[in-house]
């Protein structure tokens, strides 16, 4: 009976010494993965948005031009023979005042002058060759060295002071080449009439300078 006993518990032990040998190489048990879910992966972060590059400061608009006064060769009308009308603005009271009629030869440069001084704004102006110079209103005719005459009508101007007075001389005779001398024939309601006595007919131009209207006739 003993030797049953022993027997049986020889062959336990054998059994359990089998289950657990060959050092450790059995089939490993695969670990089970159900239920399992691995960490959802953060999505990058956005960079930084980049500002915008700043708008250049606003360039400035170019200063319009200053309009300079006219050099002593500038003029308003081309040499003609034709008439001329120049348009001038002029706000009155108080009207401008012709106050004075300069006359001179330039030889060198092909024309004789006459200037005339303005105190005020400068009036509009019209040119235009006449048969003869005559008085405004009454008609009456001026006797003048000459052969052709070159009128110039002012607007507004007058040639005269507020207690009527002239401030300029009526006639005169400078005896020019070309010019042979001039005469106001007209200075009423503020308007005044001028007359150039011209040995021929010659081309004209009319300009201006601060204060003053110049005509140069060719010679």
């Amino acid at each position: 009976m003993k030797r049953l006993i022993s027997s049986v518990a020889g062959l336990a032990l054998a059994l359990a010494v089998a289950g657990c040998g060959n050092g450790g190489t059995g089939t490993p048990t695969t670990p089970t993965t159900a239920g399992f879910n691995p960490p959802a992966t953060a999505a990058p972060a956005a960079p930084p948005a980049t500002a915008a590059p700043a708008a250049p400061p606003a360039t400035a608009a170019p200063a319009a031009p200053v309009r300079e006064l006219p050099s002593p060769t500038a003029t308003t009308s081309g040499w003609t023979t034709g008439a001329v009308t120049v348009r001038h603005a002029v706000a009155v009271p108080p009207v401008p005042t012709l106050v004075g009629i300069r006359t001179a030869r330039h030889p060198a440069e092909g024309f004789d002058r006459t200037v005339f001084d303005v105190s005020g704004a400068l009036p509009g102006y019209q040119l235009r060759y006449v048969a003869r110079p005559v008085a405004d209103g009454t008609g009456r005719p001026f006797a003048m060295p000459g052969r052709r005459f070159l009128q110039i009508r002012f607007e507004p101007l007058a040639a005269h002071d507020e207690a009527g007075t002239p401030t300029v001389t009526r006639t005169g005779t400078p005896g020019c080449p070309m010019l042979r001398g001039y005469v106001v024939t007209g200075d009423f309601e503020g308007v005044v009439t001028v007359v150039l006595v011209l040995s021929d007919t010659a081309a004209y131009r009319a300009g201006e300078l601060p204060g003053r209207i110049y005509v140069d006739v060719a010679t």
